[in-house]
């Protein structure tokens, strides 16, 4: 499946720019997140010109689109509609934000002090915000909100 997932980015450069992949891990962690949120998906991340964005434990990170993937992962992936100057401006975004700590803090305790870090959903609401879109720090919460929040057209699901 990686393959063909590398095949596909290279066949077709421009409808893998614009793209969201929610994801639902099968384990332990993934049954806690879902009974916390009671949502399907527990993870969500952002493809920008061949490159995923996501901020996960413990750190922001950008992973080539091909080697995307974790282990008893079922990844939903949807077209989101960008141009090319949003794309440009929210992939300068997020690569600003690389490396920024993973923190759960304020979902948990959403009424404590705001830490310097986030979780995964935020962090793509707020590179979407950077390209123009306006989105509400609750249409951006967990993944779920996010799904149900942008014009999302479902692509096709992949496991890993």
């Amino acid at each position: 499946m990686k393959y063909l997932v590398l095949l596909l980015s290279l066949l077709c450069s421009t409808c893998y720019s614009q793209q969201i992949i929610l994801s639902t891990k099968n384990g332990p962690i993934g049954r806690i997140a879902q009974r916390m949120t009671g949502d399907y998906y527990t993870h969500s991340a952002i493809v920008l010109n061949g490159y995923v964005y996501e901020q996960d434990w413990p750190r922001a990170k950008r992973t080539p689109l091909g080697e995307y993937g974790k282990r008893r992962t079922i990844n939903d992936v949807y077209n989101i509609p960008l141009s090319q100057e949003q794309t440009r401006v929210m992939q300068r975004y997020a690569e600003s934000r690389m490396g920024e700590r993973y923190r759960l803090k304020n979902y948990l305790f959403p009424r404590s002090r705001k830490t310097n870090g986030t979780w995964c959903s935020p962090f793509v609401g707020q590179v979407l915000n950077s390209g123009g879109y306006r989105l509400q720090p609750s249409q951006m919460y967990e993944p779920e909100n996010l799904r149900q929040s942008l014009p999302l057209n479902f692509s096709h699901r992949y496991r890993k």
